[in-house]
C-alpha cells in the first residue's frame, strides 16, 4: 500500500464523521474547529483515498477497513452533533 494512502488520526475522525448525515458545518461545530479545516482535511482524504466526494470516501474506507461496515444506525451520535450545532447559536 502507498504510504500516501494512510490517513492520520484526525482524518479518520473526519471520515468516521462524513459516515453520518450531518452536515460540515456540524462536523466542525462537533470537533471544535472551523469549517473550513474540515473542508481541507476533506480533501487531504479524498486525495489520499483516490475519490472526489463524500460517499466514496465512505465506501472506500469501509472497503479499507478505515470504518466499519455497517452505516452507523446510532441516532444518539447525529443527536450529540445536532446538540452542539445548537447550543453553539446562543
Amino acid at each position: 500500500m502507498d504510504t500516501s494512502s494512510y490517513l492520520s488520526r484526525r482524518e479518520r475522525v473526519i471520515l468516521a464523521h462524513l459516515a453520518l448525515p450531518v452536515t460540515l458545518n456540524q462536523i466542525a461545530m462537533s470537533l471544535f474547529v472551523s469549517r473550513n479545516t474540515v473542508k481541507t482535511q476533506c480533501r487531504s482524504i479524498y486525495r489520499k483515498l483516490e475519490v472526489n466526494d463524500r460517499d466514496s470516501a465512505v465506501r472506500v474506507g469501509r472497503e479499507r477497513g478505515l470504518l466499519a461496515d455497517d452505516p452507523i444506525e446510532d441516532d444518539e451520535d447525529v443527536e450529540v452533533v445536532q446538540q452542539r450545532d445548537h447550543t453553539s447559536t446562543r
